[in-house]
């Protein structure tokens, strides 16, 4: 499977699992979008986490893995508003 890509953002093809995850097979124009920022993030259990818990809540948000290059995080940055995110959290290397 090929990485997908959002603008300069990019969601590691080794998240195979969680982008199967039933939940990301009902997003919608309302969906509030959350992830996770860092190099790498494949091995974040934080993907898997936080999305249970928003089903299991009812709630229509997603929260993806954002695997950005050091280099790439100022782009990844801005572009998260125009991408509509509602926010993210930030991991290693960047924090």
């Amino acid at each position: 499977m090929r990485a997908l890509s959002i603008g300069q953002l990019l969601v590691n093809r080794s998240n195979y699992q969680l982008l199967n995850y039933p939940k990301m097979t009902s997003i919608n124009g309302k969906t509030q979008l959350t992830g996770l920022i860092g190099w790498p993030v494949s091995h974040s259990f934080s993907p898997a986490m936080h999305n249970a818990a928003a089903q299991a809540l009812g709630l229509n948000w997603v929260y993806v893995p954002l695997a950005v290059a050091p280099d790439q995080v100022e782009t990844a940055v801005s572009s998260l508003s125009a991408l509509n995110f509602r926010g993210v959290n930030v991991t290693v290397p960047h924090k």
